[in-house]
């Protein structure tokens, strides 16, 4: 929808896209940005010789695969309900307190 182009670089979008799709020295994303504690990515696409030992698998389904790294890792996570209509139902239910304009 192009709201990543108003917000990102073309460098870092570079980066992260040839990371993920494991292109073009895709090892530089990583270098340039040390400080990312998160990785999710096309399982189609991964190479682990990408990650070294700083990083725990936390989630992995037949597409996707989800990184975190060691030192902020929890032994436990929920996963996500799957049912469309909870979102629905829930959407709201947060400690945020709107506004009325």
């Amino acid at each position: 929808d192009g709201r990543y182009e108003e917000v990102y670089e073309q460098d870092l979008y570079d980066l992260a896209y040839n990371f993920n799709q494991n292109k073009n020295n895709a090892g530089k994303f990583l270098e340039k940005y040390p400080q990312t504690n998160i990785l999710l990515m096309n399982k189609k696409y991964f190479n682990e010789n990408l990650l070294n030992n700083d990083w725990q698998k936390a989630y992995e389904d037949e597409i996707s695969i989800v990184f975190i790294k060691k030192d902020i890792f929890k032994k436990k996570y929920t996963k996500p309900n799957y049912d469309k209509n909870y979102y629905a139902k829930t959407k709201y239910e947060t400690n945020i307190n709107f506004k009325k304009l």
